[in-house]
């Protein structure tokens, strides 16, 4: 298994057809083996280029507790703050038995920085858009 995380960030397409600077999503992964991935997802909101939601998690059955989820964390977290963007979660457990239930997961994402949205919702938040909320790992 090869640890080094993958970075892709997409980028807009200006009116003019050239490339834009900013990014629209984000795709993080790290290769397994031959066939599984462990990916994290963030795209933009199409209204606010500086809010991205966090759409997918996904690490392996056989691949968990191996530092894996830990590792993609640590590196959203990087562009994040690099970027100055706003990260939404919500946290939302699915799959077999095996997997975190919505109190582990929250407690997860809490350790790199999200933070309960003060709107009330069970969304985790993670503002990098000012750099003053992150915490360090």
């Amino acid at each position: 298994m090869n640890n080094n995380v993958i970075v892709d960030k997409f980028y807009g397409i200006n009116k003019d057809n050239s490339t834009s600077k900013q990014i629209v999503a984000i795709l993080l992964r790290i290769k397994c083996d031959n066939y599984n991935y462990a990916v994290i997802e963030a795209s933009a909101f199409p209204s606010d280029l500086q809010k991205f939601y966090l759409n997918t998690m996904v690490v392996p059955v056989f691949f968990r507790k191996k530092g894996l989820s830990k590792k993609l964390l640590l590196k959203l977290q990087k562009i994040a703050e690099e970027e100055k963007i706003k990260i939404i979660c919500e946290a939302n457990p699915y799959g077999d038995g095996d997997d975190m239930n919505l109190s582990q997961l929250k407690s997860l994402f809490k350790k790199f920085g999200f933070s309960e949205n003060p709107d009330g919702s069970d969304n985790l938040i993670l503002d990098c858009s000012n750099n003053d909320s992150i915490n360090k790992n």
